[in-house]
């Protein structure tokens, strides 16, 4: 594999990897301010049960897409590391 292929796959690996760990930030953060918009609703009585389900769904569809995003993040660093030759650091 020529050096300048190589580095230009490290390259957009490494830009998928930041996009990645964005995009898990992201729907973190979209996790929490679901449990804590559905725990007030709750708590106020202002929320029907067809409305808190809806809710809960919502939050397990973004725990499921925070979960896809953390595992697309750390297949994208070990492919870089695998790249580099670096997967042996992984065993050490």
């Amino acid at each position: 594999m020529n050096r300048i292929f190589l580095s230009t796959v490290i390259f957009f690996s490494s830009a998928f990897i930041f996009a990645q760990e964005n995009k898990t930030l992201s729907l973190r953060q979209s996790v929490q301010i679901a449990v804590e918009e559905t725990a007030l609703k709750f708590r106020e009585g202002l929320a029907t049960m067809t409305g808190l389900l809806q809710d809960e769904m919502s939050l397990s569809s973004a725990q499921a897409n925070y979960l896809t995003a953390l595992y697309n993040y750390r297949e994208a660093e070990i492919k870089i590391m695998s790249l580099n030759g670096e997967i042996r650091n992984l065993y050490k």
